[in-house]
């Protein structure tokens, strides 16, 4: 089986987005389908042998838990500045937005 075809039939199959589902323990949000879609991309992008032998040798999905649980996981994955500082950044504004708009002030 060619390395396009192992991968394609990985994404007919979701298999990237229910190893995500299963190590975040809830559905994934649009941030989480980025990281399926770039781990997609990824593994488009590794040696086409590498991918072939882990599918043959029954590996291939111990290998893509692997790479979805450095990506959630790490502080330096590509996934966390990617995605995670951006999203934190977003919630820290609208938090001080909440807190200025609820603050009174006395005149």
């Amino acid at each position: 089986m060619v390395n396009i075809n192992i991968i394609k039939q990985l994404a007919e199959n979701k298999t990237i987005e229910e190893v995500i589902s299963n190590i975040i323990g809830r559905q994934y949000d649009q941030t989480e389908q980025d990281l399926a879609q770039d781990l997609y991309m990824s593994l488009l992008e590794k040696d086409p042998e590498l991918i072939e032998n882990l599918y043959f040798k029954g590996d291939l999905q111990y290998f893509i838990t692997r790479m979805v649980i450095q990506n959630v996981n790490s502080k330096n994955s590509p996934y966390y500045y990617t995605y995670k500082i951006p999203q934190r950044i977003m919630v820290d504004i609208s938090d001080i937005n909440d807190k200025k708009a609820g603050q009174t002030t006395d005149y």
